[in-house]
């Protein structure tokens, strides 16, 4: 607007040149010292700002609404409560995401932990995800069944050992009236000059001392060799020429830690199940050798096999095995497995142990502190 309060530029042509039709703001700006003032008209309360452009006798002039202003106002306001409520939810449902997802599963695994130091070690932990908190709870199950299965070897190895030596004593009315009966015999026998019966009463002699030894479940594989010697010596006297028998064995593993009667229940088999019907001599063959970290132990016979179609054993032979596997789990958890491998000419079954020795065996104990472990 010009000073005398003509309209210079307006939105609408028509006004231009003209007065301002509205005669308080034309005054107001051609009169008032004033840079603001507040006028009511049809259209409610208006505020109008003027300012002189330099260099030209004009005026700028603005005119507001105060309630559109007002109203802007109050939809800014309605709108920031609205942001406050939304951020106040989403904290709200991401606190409870964290609780669910992080607070909660540390909880559970706590708890768990609790239980397992409690003695509980049925403890364990549901697995969700595969992030830090689920790689932990994983760790956890399977630290709890290490332990279990450490505990379940231990125990049921000493249960198994208790039965043994329990049935021993039953079938021993006195061991060592037994041990100076058969001497007593022995010496009878060479002193009437039957050295083979005198021999054969050694042998059964030393059969028994092992068989007790003490106690003891462990024995080294030559002391093994040897009772399984004495026992083929045994029935080859009561077979005669239908048995025959060869045992080989690397000298470097002779000093391995074995399980007690490992052998003999297969080398029984052989006989018992596999040579029984045989018209021409049965064969048997044992060959220990070390292969790797582990020691192989091989039976072979040249009986009836285990069946051509199904390559599984039956009866008593399938029962002596299940019982070897037992012992084997026990003694050596997954580090020891019996196979039955194919063998045209009869029945071929492979003993797999781990190599240790009496050394390795004192120093495992040192360093676990466990009396009781192989």
């Amino acid at each position: 607007m010009s000073e005398n309060g003509n309209v210079i530029i307006h939105k609408d042509q028509t006004m231009v040149g003209k007065k301002y039709p509205d005669e308080e703001v034309s005054e107001f700006v051609a009169t008032s010292d004033h840079t603001t003032m507040s006028y009511k008209a049809d259209h409610g309360t208006h505020l109008v700002v003027k300012r002189p452009i330099n260099g030209t006798p004009w005026v700028s002039v603005a005119i507001v609404n105060d309630d559109e202003v007002v109203g802007e106002l109050y939809r800014v306001r309605a709108l920031i409560l609205d942001m406050i409520l939304l951020l106040l939810l989403l904290g709200i449902v991401a606190f409870i995401g964290f609780y669910y997802f992080n607070i909660k599963r540390i909880s559970e695994l706590t708890k768990q932990t609790k239980q397992l130091e409690n003695g509980n070690f049925a403890a364990n932990v549901k697995v969700t995800s595969k992030d830090e908190i689920g790689i932990l709870g994983m760790r956890f199950n399977n630290m709890v069944r290490t332990i279990q299965e450490y505990i379940n070897r231990e125990y049921k190895l000493k249960i198994k050992q208790k039965e043994t030596e329990l049935k021993a004593l039953q079938n021993q009315i006195d061991p060592h009236f037994l041990y100076n009966t058969l001497d007593m015999i022995r010496w009878t026998a060479r002193i009437e000059q039957a050295q083979e019966t005198g021999q054969l009463i050694e042998r059964m002699s030393k059969m028994f001392r092992m068989n007790l030894n003490r106690g003891r479940a462990w024995v080294r594989l030559e002391e093994e060799l040897s009772y399984i010697q004495n026992y083929l010596e045994l029935q080859k006297k009561r077979l005669g020429e239908r048995l025959s028998f060869t045992i080989y064995s690397e000298d470097e593993i002779k000093n391995a830690i074995v399980v007690k009667q490992l052998l003999q229940p297969l080398v029984e088999n052989s006989i018992v199940h596999g040579l029984q019907n045989r018209k021409d001599t049965g064969n048997i063959i044992i060959r220990c050798y070390l292969h790797g970290q582990h020691i192989w132990l091989d039976v072979l016979d040249n009986g009836v096999g285990f069946g051509k179609t199904e390559n599984k054993p039956s009866g008593g032979s399938g029962f002596a095995l299940t019982n070897l596997r037992d012992r084997l789990y026990l003694a050596f958890g997954n580090g020891a497995n019996v196979n039955i491998l194919d063998y045209e000419d009869g029945a071929w079954v492979r003993v797999q142990i781990p190599f240790v020795t009496e050394e390795d065996k004192l120093r495992i104990k040192e360093e676990s502190g466990e009396e009781n472990v192989l």
